[in-house]
């Protein structure tokens, strides 16, 4: 019930902000996080709690909620038809991407970015439209709770491997944390090449995992390579079972990383589908 109401709040503030051409034209949005108050908000933005009240149908100041999206007073000189974010401490430009409903590229080329990462502080521009069909991925794809480590995890199992191909050719272990996934020891320098067609929807460093690659397939499945040292693809390449993502580094031991997610839950990688 909570979830439907916050749903039905967010789609009527966008709603709000799309009816008033001159909120559409300038406006900028603020997802709430936790422990912030509209004050806070307003004064970040310079504006007035009123105003953001007012904007966004909110009758009781203290009644946010996480995840909340507000409409921000437009500013005169915003670019028409963009919304701008400001980058906070643990956003993802899958999180961000899929908190506004559009794709990461629509992002990505809006804010004349020329990689997918992102730091704190950072403005970005986000479409208040996207004709590209939206990503359906978790926020944080790989969090701090699924530990990296080099080969077998303490009390990790191993995978089950028959019948399957993996990204790289190693002893494979089951990560200890909330997500599925798993760690593949391997020697340096092995190539870490795609189990699966699809389209690479990011690449870049992610914290802990070295650089990491997300395909997104045909069916929206995402399956992610991480623990290269070196990334064979970019953001838009298409890629077949079998092609080259990447390389693990030259230096002592070496592990990848696999995970796929299936919407916002990750699958066991054993059972994921392979072309």
């Amino acid at each position: 019930m909570l979830l439907l109401t916050a749903s039905f709040c967010i789609m009527m503030a966008a709603s709000a902000a799309a009816a008033d051409p001159a909120v559409a034209s300038g406006a900028r949005s603020h997802t709430v996080q936790k422990g912030e108050t509209l004050y806070a908000i307003a004064r970040r933005y310079d504006v007035s709690v009123e105003a953001l009240m007012s904007l966004n149908g909110i009758a009781d100041a203290g009644k946010l909620f996480v995840g909340m999206k507000l409409t921000i007073p437009g500013d005169p000189g915003a670019v028409p038809g963009l919304l701008e974010y400001v980058v906070k401490k643990g956003d993802t430009l899958y999180g961000i991407a899929k908190a506004h409903g559009v794709a990461v590229a629509d992002i990505v080329k809006a804010s004349g970015m020329t990689t997918t990462t992102i730091k704190i502080g950072q403005t970005l521009r986000i479409p208040a439209t996207s004709t590209a069909a939206s990503v359906a991925s978790p926020s944080s794809p790989v969090p701090a709770s699924v530990a990296p480590a080099s080969g077998t995890a303490a009390g990790a199992k191993p995978a089950a491997a028959t019948g399957q191909s993996w990204p790289v050719a190693g002893a494979v272990s089951y990560l200890q944390g909330k997500l599925k996934g798993v760690s593949i020891s391997a020697e340096s320098a092995s190539a870490i090449t795609a189990v699966r067609s699809g389209t690479v929807i990011s690449a870049g460093p992610f914290r802990g995992f070295g650089l990491v690659a997300y395909v997104q397939a045909g069916d929206g499945m995402i399956y992610v390579y991480g623990g290269a040292a070196a990334l064979s693809v970019k953001l838009g390449d298409s890629v077949r079972k079998g092609s080259l993502i990447g390389k693990l580094s030259s230096d002592g031991d070496a592990s990848a990383y696999f995970f796929v997610f299936d919407g916002a839950d990750t699958i066991d990688p054993a059972s994921a589908p392979r072309d």
